[in-house]
């Protein structure tokens, strides 16, 4: 079933990787009609990216809002089934109106954000754990990790001690 998704964009400071800090109007996005059931939230963070800019620092929020005063019950879309379920909830009236919010992350990242907050200009350059993969976290590889667990084994039991033990069991 296709719907009709008007998406309104909050005002917000762009913080363009390495330019400077610029404000951005908010506005109402061009109505796009959609599939209900094949539409997902990574399309719906593209669509907004195709016509708002935002940085690495920075990450998107999407609510659902009401009727075309976009005022909201405040409650947030995270997932797909979140979404088809404010799809599902609208499907009578053929429109459905969400609010995206751009945010700045405060302080140091104290997590990885979810690629799908990220604008797709930088969604591949964000670490995330969306993924399960056989890959160590770290960049070490299998000859640097043997070293570094030798040596550690060598700070633990140092020789010297060794031979100290022995000597003191022949006396």
């Amino acid at each position: 079933m296709n719907l009709n998704l008007v998406v309104r964009v909050l005002s917000f400071f762009s913080l363009a990787d390495g330019g400077p800090k610029s404000w951005q109007q908010g506005r109402i996005l061009p109505t796009q009609v959609v599939d209900m059931h094949s539409f997902n939230v990574l399309q719906l963070v593209n669509f907004i990216a195709e016509h708002f800019m935002w940085g690495s620092k920075q990450h998107i929020t999407l609510w659902r809002a009401l009727e075309d005063t976009f005022s909201g019950d405040s409650i947030e879309i995270k997932t797909d089934e979140q979404l088809l379920e404010w799809f599902e909830l609208n499907k009578d009236k053929e429109n459905v109106y969400i609010n995206a919010q751009i945010n700045d992350f405060e302080g140091p990242l104290q997590f990885s954000p979810t690629k799908r907050r990220c604008h797709p200009c930088v969604r591949n350059r964000v670490p995330t754990n969306e993924t399960n993969t056989a890959e160590r976290p770290t960049s070490i590889n299998e000859k640097e990790r043997a070293t570094r667990k030798k040596r550690a084994i060598k700070k633990r039991d140092p020789p010297n001690q060794k031979k100290r033990v022995m000597i003191m069991r022949r006396v």
